[in-house]
């Protein structure tokens, strides 16, 4: 096996040898990151992080967009001919960052309310 059959088929990766050197290639990448010696409350530390960064950068691409999102709603959703001034679109836009931002705090709020401590 792991070579060409007359039929033409390559069996890969079901040979012994292949199987020894794929362990010894994971061994030792596993000896070489520093991530896979990281505890639970640190995987959840770097998750966060990233969490955090990607939605900032969804919050970004928004705000970037934001006379787009505003175009789509006005004419498509509520089927208006004229688009809002700048004023109110900066208004909408506002108001809708602080929306996101208090239920951010309170989905927050509450999953620090409902930790409880392990019994001793």
């Amino acid at each position: 096996t792991g070579e060409l059959e007359p039929g033409g088929i390559v069996e890969m990766g079901t040979s012994p040898s292949c199987a020894r050197n794929v362990g010894r290639v994971l061994s030792k990448a596993k000896h070489r990151l520093a991530a896979a010696s990281m505890n639970f409350g640190q995987w959840c530390s770097v998750q966060f992080f990233f969490l955090s960064v990607l939605a900032f950068g969804i919050v970004v691409h928004v705000m970037l967009h934001w006379s787009w999102v505003c175009g789509v709603i006005a004419r498509k959703l509520l089927h208006q001919r004229e688009l809002p001034d700048d004023g109110i679109r900066t208004v909408y836009g506002v108001g809708l960052l602080i929306l996101l931002l208090l239920s951010g705090a309170t989905v927050v709020g509450i999953a620090m309310m409902s930790i409880k401590m392990p019994l001793q």
